[in-house]
């Protein structure tokens, strides 16, 4: 998958840049996927190829896992939320330190004016801790200008909220909570309320790139994948993460995530007044949708 799925992701981004031609901010991208499907590996390699010769271009890699609220917030919104399971841990709108991730954005939108700052300090959020609930550590990346692309990956990047009585429909067309996970209606419905002032982070997105599974109405797939990418993890930093069994259970609250309101990519969300508003990426965002053996099945531009 990684060439190809690379190869798409550079020439749109470049493409991007190539429409932006004068404008002095930096070109946002949003990447949006599912646990496991491979965002952080491919942004990552999508970025040393577009600071390498010849493109020699300077990039802000974001991982919106970095913008989770520290271990102690996090135990505190369970505590706020103990009828909510979705709210139990890390990983749902309302897990993120919202005003510390609009502070970022916008600052990253401006960070080539004369009068801004000129860096921008982002946080680091270690998985690994807390037996796999993760903690944000004292270390920080830092920003600097001039700036030419900041991408900005996420599972949720680029969900919206729903009107309360899709909520409804979909979650008696869905049959419920899945893999034996118990959640309510009403569970959604205060996800779905947390999710709002995200949309202020998606407005400053110039693009958006979605790595989609070829079957979206199967999850199996992101369990398998998320199970992988814990494995390899622990790997790495001598055991630290969760058993496969925490993965699934992990993973489950992420799945309401997907069938509620995974299409807002594609379809924005309706405002107060009942207008339908459509992402600032319409028209100009990149679907690869990635098939059970990771290969890329196709791109489409949406």
């Amino acid at each position: 998958m990684t060439e190809p799925a690379v190869g798409f992701m550079l020439r749109h981004i470049l493409g991007c840049r190539k429409q932006r031609a004068g404008a002095t901010s930096p070109l946002v991208v949003g990447v949006q996927g599912p646990q496991g499907i491979g965002k952080s590996f491919l942004t990552e390699i999508l970025r040393d190829e577009l600071i390498s010769p010849p493109l020699n271009l300077s990039v802000a890699l974001i991982s919106l896992d970095d913008l989770y609220l520290p271990h102690s917030e996090l135990a505190r919104v369970a505590d706020d939320h103990p009828h909510n399971p979705l709210l139990q841990g890390r990983g749902l709108p309302g897990t993120h330190d919202v005003t510390l991730g609009t502070k970022i954005l916008n600052s990253l939108r401006r960070i080539n004016e004369p009068d801004a700052e000129g860096t921008v300090s982002i946080p680091i959020f270690d998985k690994s801790l807390h037996s796999g609930r993760g903690d944000r550590i004292e270390r920080a990346t830092v920003a600097s200008r001039p700036l030419d692309v900041a991408i900005i990956e996420g599972w949720c990047t680029g969900f919206y909220p729903i009107p309360p009585e899709t909520i409804e429909e979909r979650y008696v067309s869905s049959g419920g909570p899945r893999h034996s996970f118990p959640y309510r209606k009403e569970d959604v419905s205060e996800i779905n309320e947390l999710l709002r002032p995200y949309a202020g982070w998606w407005s400053t997105f110039d693009t958006l790139i979605q790595l989609s599974p070829s079957d979206k109405s199967s999850f199996d797939l992101v369990y398998k994948w998320r199970i992988e990418q814990e494995h390899f993890m622990k790997t790495r930093n001598g055991g630290r993460g969760m058993t496969d069994d925490q993965v699934v259970s992990f993973v489950d609250r992420y799945i309401p995530g997907y069938v509620f309101f995974g299409d807002t990519i594609e379809n924005g969300y309706t405002d107060e007044h009942g207008q339908a508003i459509p992402p600032p990426w319409k028209g100009n965002a990149l679907r690869i949708v990635i098939g059970a053996e990771r290969e890329v099945v196709r791109s489409v531009i949406f």
